[in-house]
């Protein structure tokens, strides 16, 4: 003979249904902030990057400088090879570039954004810039960044980076 065993889950009348529509709204809840809290970071990110490129068009430098962490592992790529080994290279190069410059216009193309978790992202950027050296000469590059991001106190920083500009590709 099967005996039937029957155990109360809760002191209260709740059928499956509402247990599981409980569920779901539960669920529902957490993504949703989960998604507002990743809205934010890429908000966060994006305002970090508009700035650098008011800084840049302002050709302030030192402003400039505090974009990049201030860790060992940083290093930055240009069209192919490790240009700047360490933080220190790029801000003395970066330097150095900004202050033989009479004007700069530089215009963010295109971005995307793929947060890797809560304190790291990478970053895409096509860039367009037109440069005015003190001596008078005048060029323009277009090109593209990625950009391994870190945030720590509530700053995002470039901690490895890579740089290149467009070149013709045969037909």
């Amino acid at each position: 003979m099967i005996q039937t065993i029957s155990i109360k889950l809760f002191p209260f009348n709740m059928n499956l249904s509402t247990i599981s529509l409980t569920a779901i709204m539960i669920i529902s809840q957490a993504v949703h902030a989960q998604q507002k809290a990743e809205a934010n970071l890429i908000k966060e990110i994006n305002k970090q990057l508009d700035s650098f490129s008011s800084y840049m068009n302002n050709l302030n430098s030192e402003e400039l400088k505090k974009f990049y962490a201030k860790d060992p592992n940083f290093y930055w790529i240009e069209d192919g090879r490790v240009e700047y080994p360490n933080r220190e290279a790029l801000v003395s190069s970066l330097s150095g570039l900004v202050n033989s410059m009479s004007k700069t216009s530089f215009s963010i193309k295109d971005r995307k954004v793929t947060l890797l978790s809560d304190t790291s992202a990478m970053l895409y950027v096509g860039y367009d810039q037109s440069m005015t050296l003190k001596s008078d000469i005048t060029f323009s590059i277009n090109g593209a960044m990625t950009i391994l991001l870190k945030k720590e106190e509530e700053q995002w920083y470039f901690l490895i980076g890579h740089s290149s500009t467009k070149k013709q590709r045969g037909n």
